[in-house]
């Protein structure tokens, strides 16, 4: 699916609001403001959080105007607030975006390293039918199912191949981020083990 900019889109306007969206918990818990109005309780439930880490987390989204009290309904004592998102959906701009966890980049190349360390691991070094160059890493051969990988390509595509091959990426993490099978927890986090994903590309001018 390919998003377009929106009217109804909040632009994130400082460094403080983008750090919300790099928290996975806080994130999460914003979007679900989104759909409509709902109270901390309701968000614990859908959740399967504590209380008092959505109030926290709450009082901070408040505070930076993420969201809204949109009603409050009336029961005895203190009425219940219903919490929603000022916004269908928001925009973070590249520049206020924090480099991505450092330490789980260099976690997922140190599991590519211990594949590819594996006795009879090595580099080759080509070139495709067109003479440009390609570069692959060969992997140990043991009798153990492959838990890393890592593919290199020189591609002369157009802009238009690199768009399609760009959402086409997208489409198949987003197949597997939606049938994943291991829930978060109640402190908002993944499970302890999983497998990173990274997808990058980048032009480059070997004439330079």
């Amino acid at each position: 699916m390919k998003y377009q900019k929106s009217s109804s889109y909040q632009r994130i306007d400082t460094a403080a609001k983008a750090k919300v969206f790099q928290n996975a918990f806080g994130r999460r818990l914003l979007l679900s403001c989104i759909p409509k109005a709902q109270s901390i309780k309701m968000l614990s439930v859908r959740m399967d959080v504590d209380l008092a880490k959505i109030h926290y987390y709450m009082r901070r989204l408040l505070k930076l105007g993420l969201v809204k009290v949109e009603s409050t309904q009336a029961r005895a004592g203190r009425g219940i607030k219903m919490y929603r998102a000022t916004a269908d959906g928001f925009f973070v701009p590249i520049d206020l975006v924090v480099p991505f966890d450092s330490a789980l980049r260099d976690k997922m190349f140190e599991g590519i390293d211990d594949q590819y360390l594996l006795d009879g691991g090595g580099t080759v070094f080509t070139v495709g039918a067109d003479g440009a160059p390609l570069r692959h890493k060969v992997y140990g051969s043991d009798d153990r199912a492959k838990k890393a990988n890592e593919v290199w390509a020189y591609l002369n595509i157009t802009q238009e191949h690199l768009d399609l091959l760009n959402q086409e990426i997208i489409e198949v993490i987003g197949k597997y981020k939606a049938s994943n099978m291991s829930p978060l927890s109640k402190s908002g986090r993944p499970a302890e083990t999983g497998t990173m994903v990274h997808f990058a590309y980048s032009p480059i001018d070997y004439t330079k």
